[in-house]
């Protein structure tokens, strides 16, 4: 699972519109990257290639849940698709101790959240 650590995300709208333009070169340039066609695709999408085609040419955009197929099929995050330059956290890199702070963090309002940071910055700035 990628996840992508930043409140600034959650405006997607925001940053899906901004990077059309990247969005519809990605998903033609990871098509053919994993080598098939725009029917195939389209048929993996459960969409069809007319559909396809108007995502590749920037005419429709797709929608964040297509994007999240297109992201597992293509086997990178919906980021790198629309273009955010955010850095990745793979967590499947992550001991089981790493996965528990982050997933317990995550539940945390954002103001306890960042007297957390400081608080392990503290720790970190300490070594």
């Amino acid at each position: 699972m990628l996840l992508r650590i930043n409140y600034a995300f959650r405006d997607f709208t925001k940053i899906f519109h901004y990077n059309i333009n990247m969005i519809k070169l990605k998903i033609r340039e990871l098509r053919e990257k994993i080598g098939i066609s725009q029917k195939e695709l389209a048929q993996k999408l459960g969409i069809t290639p007319t559909s396809l085609y108007r995502y590749e040419y920037g005419i429709n955009e797709p929608n964040i849940a297509l994007l999240i197929k297109m992201a597992d099929i293509f086997g990178v995050s919906v980021d790198e698709i629309v273009g955010a330059t955010t850095p990745m956290l793979d967590l499947r890199k992550l001991d089981k101790t790493q996965t528990d702070l982050i997933k317990e963090i995550l539940q945390l309002n954002p103001r306890k959240a960042e007297h957390i940071l400081g608080y392990i910055r503290g720790i970190n700035d300490s070594d």
